[in-house]
This record gives C-alpha cells, sequence and structure tokens, in this order.
C-alpha cells in the first residue's frame, strides 16, 4: 500500500459497488477489452520498466496507450483513414529518430 490511502482492493470495490448501485446498465457499455488493455499494458510496462537496457526510446503504436486509443478511435469513426493514420505515426516517429540520431552523434 502506497502512502497512507487505502488498498487498490478496497478502492476497486467500492468503485463497484457505486457503479452497481447507480446504474448496472453502465457496465454494459464499457468497453472491456480496452481496459483489459489498459491492465495487461500496466503490467507490462512495470515489468519492462525495472530492466535498465529500456530506458526509454521512440514509441510505435503499440508502445503508447494514447496512440493505441487514437488508433481504436479512428478505426471506429473513420475505417477509410486507418491507414493514412498509421503512416503519419510512423513517418512522425521516423523523422523523430532521425533528429535523435543526429543529436546523439553531434552531441
Amino acid at each position: 500500500m502506497a502512502g497512507r490511502g487505502c488498498g487498490w482492493q478496497v478502492a476497486a470495490a467500492a468503485a463497484l459497488i457505486c457503479t452497481l448501485s447507480a446504474d448496472r446498465a453502465v457496465l454494459k457499455n464499457i468497453d472491456w477489452s480496452l481496459l483489459l488493455t489498459f491492465c495487461g499494458f500496466f503490467i507490462f510496462i512495470g515489468n519492462v520498466s525495472a530492466v535498465p537496457a529500456f530506458s526509454g526510446g521512440l514509441g510505435t503504436l503499440i508502445a503508447s496507450m494514447a496512440s493505441l486509443i487514437s488508433y481504436k478511435q479512428i478505426c471506429r469513426e473513420k475505417p477509410a483513414e486507418k491507414g493514412r493514420y498509421l503512416a503519419c505515426f510512423t513517418a512522425a516517429n521516423a523523422v523523430f529518430l532521425l533528429a535523435m540520431a543526429v543529436l546523439a552523434i553531434i552531441l
């Protein structure tokens, strides 16, 4: 338990009880796959961050949770644009990688 707060189990139980008492239909609208993806990535990132060799770097589409969420939104709202989104995302990362490589050589 971090700090003086309650444990995560107590917080999770309180959130579930409040949700069930307020509106049970909300549970049907939850994107469970996205929620499980968050949990999996937090566990994975927690383990990877303990390895000193992985101290940072450029993100791929699957390395950033915000990128995954935005990509999922593009796929849902504008499916024809997902290829363009992926190309722009990859190009921006390549440009940033090149800039970082140049700076690493200079400095």
